[in-house]
């Protein structure tokens, strides 16, 4: 069974993107778990491994549950078929989100 993992690239959260009217919301890439290559290795951009969880850390109103909730949405829209906004996005099949 392959590792679980998510790749978004330049994506952003479709909730603050309709509250910016217009405007225009700064991307972000968001990479959790890694994907094999087809080599049978472990593919990673900077040479370092991503991690299979993250703790996300921060001071309050610092964005910590706008990333959160931008990778649930981005994972459940693309396991729907919907368009999703971003770059690319690769992900493994998944069967439960977790959240406090």
């Amino acid at each position: 069974q392959a590792a679980p993992f998510l790749d978004v690239r330049s994506g952003v959260n479709i909730c603050v993107q309709a509250a910016q009217h217009g405007m225009e919301c700064i991307p972000n890439d968001i990479r959790i778990g890694a994907e094999e290559s087809a080599e049978g290795g472990v593919e990673s951009t900077n040479g370092y491994a991503t991690p299979c969880m993250l703790v996300v850390t921060g001071p309050n109103m610092g964005g910590k549950s706008t990333i959160l909730r931008q990778a649930c949405l981005t994972t459940l829209m693309a396991h729907l078929g919907c368009h999703v906004p971003a770059t690319s996005c690769r992900l493994s099949p998944v069967d439960q989100i977790f959240t406090r």
